[in-house]
């Protein structure tokens, strides 16, 4: 299992292709997110080149940081090995994640015997799909035997997308119960894989397959058109009500030539005489084939009317051949394919007798005998064709007080009759009031028997049962038993409701969770309320108990924002901590690139901290000068700023400025400083110097022509304005 949960094995990659679960993801999957990438060149790290020899391994740590990657899809390393002895068989290549998932780029290959290596050779894995990038990765070249090789160049690629897919974060922790495996979705219909059933046509997930379906190894596939119930697609053992089954294959609106319709709704084949019928016998016919025509709903040959009384027509010989001697016209020699008979005596099933009407003739002993007790008239000693009071015919022939199961009394032919019960009924006084069901899985509502109780009604016993009137299905009569709802209602917890409570939406009849820590969403991958100390992170589409750097807790809206532009961290657009290259200006509660004058950059914290007095601007630190307030100069030699002289002061050292300027220069006695100046200060300052060097030259003449007569003169200094003083200061040091 990789470091993103996903199980993954280098032989089998991340498993075979489930079809099914794959078509049922794509019909909800949302696009993933467009794919970036990350590289990094780790060449630099192998100084020109790392060699391993003789069952070595070399090993290569290329550390990633700042990766925007969120999710990875796919890793490429771009590699140059040449092979200095042996050959590539016996070279193996790891990469290991940073969440450990070890890769196997190249295994050892015996039968590889070139000597070529490998140059800039792509090398491509999938397996920590899903990780994050970021971390420790480590690259290992494995040697075997005698092989020599060396690592020249190496790439790290990372492929993957700035946010986690919305169809990956809307996948729930806990699917339906009918699911296996995992899920797109909360729900039936989701479910990658099923414990039980399939519906081929909703790919829903259920216990059991429903009506119209058949089970097809574990998927419910679709009955042909117009069946609701069938064991395979090319036979139908039930269909629709309007429908009729035509020889446990199809559905039709009506039944075709040779078949007639039973109550059954089955279509059943009519006498081989017949075109068409309402009965199985040869006198149920209505219509005949060409060479027959139809006389008293039978239906006889054209040629068979030439044969006379006491003789019938053969259909195989095409000849009239003699009735049996008790019949007058018959449609077959035996005693028992008689139509008419001579004299007194009477037609009994085909047969002509002079028995009673409660006796039958015995053709053994040629002899009347009497019928059962319970028949009215007979046709042997087993089998009745009429029943006396208070007794009913059945199917097989005999007289019972109580019809079996699957038919009903019918009290004008006194028999028992299977079109008065209706299908899945066992016991019926007639076709819409049913005592019992038939065996199996019935049951039965308002006198009907159902394979399964309709919508509204839950099954209780072999009893259909009203559900809670919000309910459309349910497993009980409570409102808390319902499966799914009616209109206008949704589903939450086995319950109906009108209205999604807090932390669900509506989705398709029913109340879907929210995303975790969510309590109000319009579907899984969005939220508008989070729970309390909660915000939503637009571009994860999660709830987060604080949001991430660059972005600030809205509590109006319980959503992460993003800081103004160079923010690192904010309260609303007031930042609180700047990007790197930025520092932060605390009046405008912004991050600025530059500090204005009066500040200076502090680098570590990244903020403008105020230069304190007597600084007009400072540089690194608070009393780090570079300007000095009014009433101040910049002594360079201490870097500090000074007060300069009162004007007429003698022995005190004083500022040098410019008219109308604060750019002032303060000396001492000993030494005259400099500083850069302005254009304008450049020619005041060298106009002063050419000025002191012609005073110089004139005051040299003068102390000349002293000393020739041999004046000795003691000089005397007087109060000068500011700057003769300064001139004179600056003789003296000259």
């Amino acid at each position: 299992m990789n470091g993103a949960g996903l199980k993954v094995s280098h032989w089998y990659g991340f498993g075979i292709i489930d079809s099914a679960a794959l078509v049922n993801r794509a019909r909800y999957w949302s696009t993933v997110p467009p794919r970036h990438n990350c590289t990094f060149n780790a060449t630099a790290k192998l100084n020109g080149g790392e060699t391993a020899t003789e069952d070595q391994s070399l090993i290569v740590n290329i550390q990633v940081e700042n990766c925007e990657l969120v999710s990875l899809e796919h890793v490429q390393v771009f590699t140059s090995i040449q092979v200095m002895e042996g050959s590539r068989k016996d070279i193996s290549i790891h990469l290991v994640s940073p969440a450990g998932t070890n890769s196997i780029l190249l295994p050892f290959r015996p039968y590889d015997y070139s000597t070529n290596g490998f140059s800039n050779w792509p090398f491509m894995t999938v397996h920590s799909w899903g990780e994050k990038p970021n971390g420790n990765w480590i690259f290992t070249i494995e040697i075997r035997g005698q092989t020599q090789v060396n690592l020249s160049s190496l790439e790290l690629v990372l492929h993957g997308s700035l946010s986690i897919p919305s169809s990956v974060m809307s996948i729930p922790s806990v699917c339906h119960q009918e699911c296996a495996r995992g899920c797109a979705k909360a729900g039936p219909q989701y479910c990658d894989s099923c414990e039980h059933f399939r519906v081929a046509s909703s790919l829903e997930c259920v216990a059991q397959c429903p009506q119209e379906t058949y089970i097809n190894g574990n998927v419910c596939s679709a009955c042909s058109e117009n069946c609701v119930k069938c064991k395979n697609p090319d036979s139908c053992q039930k269909c629709l009500p309007t429908y009729f089954l035509l020889q446990n294959a199809s559905c039709l609106l009506s039944c075709p030539s040779n078949f007639y319709a039973t109550y059954r709704n089955t279509c059943m084949p009519c006498h081989q005489s017949c075109l068409s019928c309402n009965g199985p016998l040869q006198s149920d016919c209505t219509q005949c084939h060409s060479q027959f025509v139809l006389v008293n709903s039978t239906c006889v040959l054209r040629d068979s009317t030439s044969c006379g009384e006491g003789t019938y027509f053969d259909h195989r010989s095409h000849e009239c051949r003699s009735c049996h001697q008790t019949c007058s016209t018959c449609t077959a020699q035996s005693e028992t394919h008689c139509t008419s008979c001579y004299g007194k005596r009477q037609l009994n099933q085909g047969m002509c007798t002079n028995c009673g009407t409660d006796e039958y003739f015995d053709s053994h002993t040629s002899v009347c005998i009497q019928c059962p007790k319970t028949c009215k008239s007979c046709l042997d000693s087993k089998t009745c064709l009429s029943c006396q009071k208070d007794y009913y015919l059945t199917f097989n022939g005999k007289c019972v007080s109580i019809c079996p199961d699957d038919t009903a009394a019918d009290n004008s032919s006194f028999s028992c009759v299977e079109s008065l019960c209706q299908t899945l009924c066992s016991n019926c006084s007639n076709i819409t009031e049913c005592y019992n069901c038939s065996q199996g899985p019935f049951y039965m509502l308002d006198g009907f028997c159902l394979s399964e109780c309709p919508a509204q009604y839950f099954s209780y016993g072999n009893v259909c049962r009203k559900c809670s009137p919000a309910c459309q299905t349910c497993s009980g009569p409570l409102e808390t038993n319902c499966l799914s709802c009616s209109q206008a209602h949704f589903l939450n917890n086995a319950s109906c409701v009108t209205s999604c409570p807090t932390g669900t939406f509506a989705n398709e009849g029913k109340c879907v969770e929210c995303m975790e820590q969510c309590t109000q969403c319009s579907s899984s991958t969005s939220c508008e309320v989070c729970a309390n100390n909660h915000f939503f992170h637009p571009d994860i589409k999660a709830c987060v108990q604080h949001c991430p750097t660059s972005y600030f807790a809205d509590n109006s809206s319980h959503q992460c924002k993003k800081c103004p532009s160079n923010c690192n961290q904010c309260l609303g657009s007031d930042c609180t901590s700047c990007q790197e290259g930025y520092y932060y200006y605390a009046p405008n509660r912004a991050c600025v690139q530059q500090c204005p004058d009066g500040y200076y950059s502090a680098v570590l914290i990244r903020s403008c901290l105020h230069c304190e007095l007597p600084c007009a601007t400072c540089t690194g630190a608070a009393l780090n000068c570079s300007s000095c307030t009014s009433g101040m100069a910049f002594h360079l030699e201490s870097q500090k700023c000074k007060q300069c002289c009162a004007a007429g002061k003698e022995g005190m050292a004083c500022c040098d400025c410019m008219k109308d300027s604060t750019n002032c220069v303060y000396y001492n006695t000993t030494k005259i400083a400099t500083v850069p100046l302005s254009r304008s200060s450049i020619q005041i300052v060298a106009g002063v110097v050419v000025f002191a060097l012609l005073l110089v030259l004139v005051t040299i003449a003068i102390l000349n022509i002293v000393v020739k007569h041999k004046w000795r003169k003691t000089l005397k200094y007087k109060a000068l304005p500011k700057e003769d003083y300064c001139l004179e200061r600056e003789t003296e040091i000259l």
